[in-house]
């Protein structure tokens, strides 16, 4: 019988240990109205920031887009906060491209996922920023939402990064952020010491 129940110990740790739990992506941080867009291409950058909701690792994220011209590759950074409400553009904590020649250049647009982001970790109540660019002339035009009320506002320049000013439309882009819980829950007891604890 002590077999038996030691066998039972060892099957409950290991279904209650965090190893035989597979993690799924979810939505964390989202706003998803679009009126206007803009179009971040050659030196032309936009810079969305978002306030992390929770810790939490960046997988993908969702945007909402149409082709602009003959559109190309956008590149989107997530970049640390210099402290002053602007990207750092010196601390990319992660980047993605998307190819945006296959989409339709009707201005309704398509929601897009961006994926391909590793190693990025959020902490919760921390501002981080979407930075959009391009070495292209024409990509993807970005939708989003003119007079949102929403702060902190998306961000515009004109040289590249190199200076940073509130953009006028759209002052907030349609995003959704998906990523992986940070783990926080205490650590189980072991599986030897519980079942030492029964067999003795």
């Amino acid at each position: 019988m002590k077999y038996l129940a030691s066998l039972a110990i060892l099957l409950v740790a290991f279904f209650y240990s965090p190893f035989s739990v597979m993690a799924s992506d979810t939505l964390f941080e989202n706003y998803v109205l679009q009126d206007d867009w803009a179009n971040p291409a050659g030196v032309n950058w936009n810079a969305q920031p978002v306030v992390a909701a929770s810790s939490h690792s960046v997988t993908s994220i969702k945007l909402w887009l149409f082709k602009n011209g003959n559109g190309g590759t956008m590149t989107i950074d997530i970049d640390a906060d210099d402290g002053t409400g602007e990207p750092d553009l010196g601390n990319v904590l992660g980047t993605a491209t998307f190819d945006c020649t296959g989409l339709s250049t009707d201005s309704v647009g398509t929601e897009q996922e961006v994926t391909g982001y590793t190693g990025v970790e959020w902490i919760s109540g921390t501002t981080y920023h979407l930075v959009f660019h391009s070495a292209d002339l024409s990509t993807c035009s970005v939708k989003g939402k003119d007079n949102s009320g929403v702060t902190p506002v998306n961000l515009w320049s004109s040289d590249s990064g190199a200076t940073w000013t509130t953009a006028a439309t759209p002052d907030q882009f349609y995003y959704k952020i998906y990523g992986i819980a940070s783990a926080g829950a205490a650590v189980a007891p072991s599986v030897a010491g519980l079942v030492k604890s029964f067999w003795w």
